[in-house]
């Protein structure tokens, strides 16, 4: 059946429980309930009774080809507009606040017809998924936003970055623009390692490596997650073999019809732009028969505004 894992042979005399360790959202079971199956199952039940988290965590995360076009409409309209939104026609440096950025994707959200999921813009230092506050933006700072909108209940998961050039620059500093060109590279060797039966934690381990490798330390997350009719919807994790954390959900395989948010990152000290900073940069892909799809338009390039 599409979108349920096999049972091998090896495992049709076990009994499937819906409980999951690791995987909150699809431990359904109570443990008053587990106790019962025990004790109804009677000796030796125990032995056989495992986690039906492959089963559900499948069934759950494997998309219908209508609810992948709603999650691919959301995507391509959160591209628009944080197009929009991260220009100089919207941004006045030494005016223009993060809350004004804010207020204009929420804005533009409605006006297309959508719904806001979440809405994160940031100048300055690193604050995680933080809201957008009063803080002035200002030239010489880096422009991070990540950001979702909400197509008939699915929601995408989109980040973009521009730096806006102080008077008399012609480019971004040199480590800003190092920052965006690793994180770029992590980003599509990450997505072009996305195939139908590769395990999930294999995806994390291409794109921690490019950036590990160019002199950068580690991210302290995974490296993306699956999205839907939540953020952090249902299905494999992107993410490292950290057992206290992602537990078995690193160890599912992609399948077809699954989508992903992207999201591999560096954080680095640059002081010229703020102090600990990253760079946002994040995309919604499908998996097909043949591998990962980009969902509408992927940044290519650092957006450098003031040119």
């Amino acid at each position: 059946m599409h979108g349920v894992a096999a049972v091998s042979r090896e495992e049709r005399g076990l009994r499937s429980a819906d409980y999951s360790r690791d995987c909150p959202n699809i431990d359904g079971i109570t443990l008053g309930m587990y106790r019962y199956l025990l004790e109804i199952g009677g000796n030796g039940f125990e032995s056989k009774l495992v986690s039906s988290e492959p089963l559900i965590m499948s069934l759950k995360g494997v998309k219908l080809p209508e609810e992948v076009a709603a999650i691919e409409a959301a995507a391509v309209a959160t591209q628009k507009i944080l197009a929009e939104a991260l220009t100089l026609e919207r941004i006045r440096p030494g005016e223009t606040t993060e809350l004004d950025i804010g207020k204009f994707l929420e804005q533009r959200t409605v006006e297309l017809g959508f719904k806001v999921s979440f809405v994160s813009v940031m100048v300055g230092p690193d604050r995680g998924h933080a809201d957008p506050t009063e803080r002035v933006i200002q030239a010489g700072d880096l422009l991070r936003t990540d950001f979702g909108v909400l197509n008939q209940g699915y929601t995408s998961d989109i980040q973009r970055t521009a730096y806006l050039l102080r008077p008399g620059e012609k480019q971004p500093p040199a480590a800003v623009r190092k920052m965006w060109d690793v994180t770029l590279q992590a980003n599509r060797a990450a997505v072009a390692a996305m195939k139908p039966g590769v395990k999930a934690n294999a995806i994390d381990t291409v794109a921690r490596k490019i950036i590990t490798d160019a002199g950068y330390d580690e991210y302290p997350h995974a490296a993306g997650h699956e999205i839907g009719i939540k953020v952090h919807d249902t299905g494999p994790v992107l993410g490292p073999d950290w057992k206290e954390r992602y537990g078995t959900s690193v160890w599912h395989p992609l399948e077809q019809g699954q989508v992903f948010a992207v999201e591999p990152m560096i954080y680095s000290e640059i002081p010229e732009v703020g102090g600990e900073v990253q760079v946002g940069l994040e995309e919604d892909v499908v998996i097909e028969a043949a591998g990962a799809r980009y969902m509408g338009t992927p940044q290519q390039e650092l957006w450098i505004l003031g040119r």
